[in-house]
């Protein structure tokens, strides 16, 4: 009779996957921007049901670019790199980003969106002690 293994086990044996992160630059319209975050706030919750994000939920920030244009900044992790070339391939993935690069518009030099992706870096913050007297605090 074959062994069945347990669910702890395969988790083991389980393929390694290196997350992929990645900096999402949108350059929102500014009539469309009520709409474009509706749209956002519905994109990584996609991609982690589709098993193509991380499980750490992403960081947005709201910028205001030189013309008084919104600017929107998503940090987020791929759960890997055949994630990213699949999501590509997947019509609900694609479909939401058709709509989402609709509000989007190319301004002050930079393109509708842009997507570099990055690595982290650890740094040894030179002079930092405890909590930090750089932050003013003794």
């Amino acid at each position: 009779m074959p062994k069945l293994e347990s669910k702890s086990s395969r988790k083991k044996n389980a393929p390694k996957t290196n997350p992929v992160t990645v900096i999402c630059r949108f350059t929102v319209k500014p009539a469309a921007e009520k709409e474009f975050v509706k749209l956002l706030s519905r994109d990584w919750p996609n991609l982690l049901r589709l098993g193509l994000a991380s499980k750490d939920e992403p960081t947005v920030y709201r910028h205001v670019d030189e013309s008084g244009g919104p600017v929107y900044f998503q940090i987020f992790s791929w759960a890997s790199a055949e994630a990213v070339e699949s999501a590509h391939t997947r019509p609900e993935v694609r479909a939401s980003w058709a709509a989402m690069e609709t509000l989007c518009e190319e301004r002050g030099g930079h393109r509708k969106w842009e997507f570099p992706h990055v690595e982290h870096v650890s740094m040894n913050w030179v002079g930092i002690r405890g909590l930090s007297d750089a932050a003013g605090r003794r």
